[in-house]
């Protein structure tokens, strides 16, 4: 009789444990989650910074290169169109490269955002 006592209390402890266990898993995965989506913003937020920055540079060397060009074409309705047909040249080749130079990245970005640890997670699991 004492030892079924025993063994009852033995198993109440072992399922307390585990609830615990659950429990803390579940705190680790939101830690994990708010940190993954922490960098992704991080680096959203810097992107959209940098590429704000690098468009107002853009912008003014497109027209001082026009301005430029306008002085010794002696046109500068022809110097503006020049620009224009580079803009839409490289707006063309982007667009024909768009999964090299953009969905590629992108990809590689998010996987190794929301995938890196996940090995480390199985490892430590099974320790």
């Amino acid at each position: 009789m004492i030892s079924s006592n025993h063994n009852i209390e033995g198993l109440a402890s072992l399922v307390s444990e585990f609830k615990r266990y659950l429990e803390l898993r579940g705190r680790l995965a939101r830690v994990d989650i708010t940190v993954r989506v922490t960098q992704l913003l991080t680096a959203l937020v810097l992107f959209a910074i940098l590429f704000l920055f690098a468009a107002v540079a853009l912008i003014f060397l497109s027209l001082a290169l026009a301005t430029c060009l306008g002085d010794a074409l002696d046109s500068p309705t022809t110097a503006h169109l020049i620009i224009v047909a580079v803009y839409v040249l490289a707006g063309v080749i982007v667009y024909a490269r768009r999964r090299h130079l953009i969905e590629n990245p992108i990809t590689r970005l998010l996987s190794g955002i929301f995938l890196s640890g996940e090995d480390q997670n199985s490892d430590s699991a099974s320790a």
